[in-house]
């Protein structure tokens, strides 16, 4: 890939310059990849960490605990609750990342018109706390949902839907949101710190890029005689600089 294609690949600004729909569809397919391909990897995870799994996971490795769910209740255990994340898991990223978009820009746009410049500087992350809460107040539901039928060894859930009604009957709706206010406790510090790095990061590196595209400007009017002239080979007085 040349230089000039590798720029056009990883142009720091694209991310700026995509419609709303653009960021809510590929936050979208980004979510439910991530949760979906490490699903196994999850079920098991919430076994070990169950009053259950500790007695009977808790001096396994994570493939030996997989290999002993896959043996005792069959492959299709380890993949249990996956409907409920495919639910939940698009939507929420969705709007996960189109309420960090949004906020951001806004709390950037009022720094700069002078109305908000205390705010400014902590852009990403207001926006991103904000967009934790979106975030986990739709994931929570059916993380829920989600937990229960990974757990539920011998209640058995036939489906996401039999899973909703029995907790819905037996602990009515606040148990859909248990462990709501704990999840935002963890989430909002850690992503606040996550996207106030990411920007930061970004900076730094449009900066060198820029730094580097001015360095190339002026290099380049100084070789172009030299090839006009069809002389392919440098002068010397000019070797250093490339």
């Amino acid at each position: 890939m040349s230089e000039r294609e590798h720029e056009r690949a990883f142009c720091a600004e694209d991310d700026e310059t995509l419609s709303p729909m653009q960021i809510m569809v590929a936050g979208a397919a980004a979510g439910m990849t991530e949760h979906i391909v490490m699903f196994p990897v999850d079920t098991v995870k919430t076994r070990m960490q169950s009053y259950v799994g500790v007695r009977d996971y808790a001096a396994t490795s994570v493939l030996r605990a997989a290999q002993r769910i896959s043996a005792s209740e069959g492959h299709a255990a380890l993949w249990r609750g996956v409907g409920a994340v495919a639910l939940s898991a698009g939507p929420a990223h969705a709007l996960y990342f189109a309420a960090y978009e949004a906020v951001r820009a806004r709390l950037e746009t009022r720094a700069e018109s002078g109305k908000g410049v205390i705010l400014g500087p902590f852009a990403p992350a207001i926006a991103g706390g904000v967009a934790t809460v979106v975030l986990d107040g739709v994931m929570t539901p059916l993380d829920v949902v989600k937990q229960r039928m990974q757990l539920a060894t011998n209640r058995g859930y036939t489906s996401v839907l039999k899973c909703i009604q029995s907790v819905y009957a037996m602990d009515g709706i606040s148990a859909f949101f248990a462990g709501y206010k704990a999840t935002l406790v963890m989430n909002i510090p850690f992503m606040a710190v996550y996207f106030s790095a990411y920007e930061s990061a970004k900076k730094v590196l449009i900066g060198r890029r820029d730094w580097n595209r001015r360095k190339s400007s002026r290099q380049v009017p100084i070789a172009l005689p030299v090839v006009l002239r069809g002389e392919w080979q440098l002068p010397p007085r000019i070797h250093w600089m490339w």
